[in-house]
């Protein structure tokens, strides 16, 4: 899959109905992009659904992944979740979804302390 239907596949997961079909339109243009990367580090956790599964990461660490983080990078492909991880360990406002959209690493801006671990 491509980074705009990996990122659409994992917010409708994931996220209230309305927030994440608000997310799924924005993806389709280069501006659009970037305003769901905006949309990551200032609403997305806000909007997370309560059902959403907690996985251990030993499922999924060493699998490729996509990262999507603000201003601009939309879907750069990582060899494994635990080198970009290990990549971004200084940074915040990131989010890496595996290949498939299964799952995901979310760390908020600012708030480190508040990072998640998602399932679909």
């Amino acid at each position: 899959m491509e980074a705009p239907q990996v990122f659409r596949k994992f917010v409708s997961s994931v996220l209230t109905f309305d927030r994440a079909e608000r997310l799924s339109r924005l993806v389709e243009t280069a501006r659009g992009q970037r305003k769901a990367l905006d949309a990551l580090s200032h609403e997305f956790q806000d909007y997370l659904r309560a059902d959403v599964a907690t996985p251990s990461r030993e499922a999924f660490w060493s699998s490729p992944c996509l990262l999507f983080c603000s201003p601009k990078t939309f879907g750069e492909r990582k060899v494994s979740f635990a080198l970009a991880y290990e990549e971004l360990s200084t940074q915040d406002s990131w989010l890496l979804v595996s290949e498939d959209g299964r799952f995901s690493v979310y760390r908020p801006e600012d708030r480190w302390d508040d990072e998640r671990t998602l399932a679909t």
